[in-house]
């Protein structure tokens, strides 16, 4: 998933200077090391007494967790002053929304 989602940014129309700028979460290990050998700017999240490994069953005690860590993950990069714009590596990026915002 991370792959397409990073050729989106590199066949995307303006997309492609955005990669400098780039940060993404990683919910596991497994993901996070994927990240560091992309050569990405990565943080991985951590929760504790969490198990963040897999994927979560919609709406399980861990899923909601996990949407909790990642709204106060969000929620400091903000009180730092910090913009962000938040996705999902399921989302392609065909054109950059800058222009239009």
């Amino acid at each position: 998933m991370l792959d397409l989602f990073l050729e989106s940014f590199w066949e995307g129309e303006g997309t492609l200077p955005l990669m400098d700028h780039l940060m993404v979460v990683a919910a596991d290990q497994t993901a996070y090391e994927r990240c560091l050998f992309k050569r990405l700017h990565c943080y991985k999240m951590v929760t504790e007494g969490v198990d963040l490994e897999g994927e979560k069953v919609y709406m399980s005690k861990d899923f909601i967790e996990m949407m909790w860590r990642r709204t106060r993950l969000l929620l400091d990069v903000l009180r730092r002053g910090y913009n962000l714009v938040f996705t999902d590596t399921d989302v392609m990026w065909l054109r950059s929304p800058f222009p239009q915002l």
